[in-house]
């Protein structure tokens, strides 16, 4: 969950929208094993799938297994989402993100 940058009164509120938003546990699970397959190599799925260790001594790389998770789940939508049940809830304006350029 990201920090939070709202009045501390309002803080536990955003933070229920944020868990309600986000994927579940089984989920979160499930979007974890597919980043899993998707970014390590197969001589370390192998390995993990008999219950050993992974063979490599690399980790991957954190940005592309982020990339690689867009269409699983998207932090930002759920930004999106929180974003805009506090404005409904206190009256405020959507700005929407400026394009990147």
């Amino acid at each position: 969950m990201p920090e939070i940058e709202a009045p501390e009164d309002r803080r536990a509120l955003i933070e229920s929208w944020f868990r309600q938003e986000s994927p579940s546990a089984t989920e979160t699970r499930r979007i974890f094993a597919t980043l899993l397959a998707r970014n390590i190599a197969e001589a370390d799925l192998q390995a993990m799938s008999q219950g050993r260790p992974p063979v490599s001594k690399t980790l991957p790389d954190r940005e592309q297994m982020m990339k690689s998770a867009l269409d699983l789940f998207d932090p930002e939508a759920v930004a999106i989402k929180v974003r805009a049940r506090y404005c409904a809830r206190f009256g405020c304006e959507i700005t929407p993100p400026s394009p990147a350029g």
